[in-house]
């Protein structure tokens, strides 16, 4: 991607879609794409070289972390209940 990277665009996806399943690939460790706030939000982070079973458990953390959460702030009071 010319003008954003993987990290960069991981975090503009679950911005807009909070309970999407992220997963990252990089030759590169974590620590040097400093991936802390996108995997703090949830991402799965998989180093190359990974063999097939390394990127099912990957695939299969991603999805189980992205389930759809109750959202933890307070329902919007309906016109008309106490408040």
């Amino acid at each position: 991607m010319p003008d954003m990277s993987g990290p960069d665009l991981a975090e503009q996806m679950l911005d807009r879609y909070p309970s999407i399943a992220v997963v990252l690939l990089s030759g590169y460790t974590a620590e040097t794409l400093h991936l802390e706030a996108v995997l703090a939000r949830g991402a799965t982070f998989v180093a190359k070289p990974f063999n097939p079973q390394e990127l099912v458990r990957a695939v299969a953390t991603a999805i189980e972390v992205a389930r759809p959460r109750p959202d933890p702030r307070p329902a919007e009071r309906k016109a008309g209940e106490p408040g």
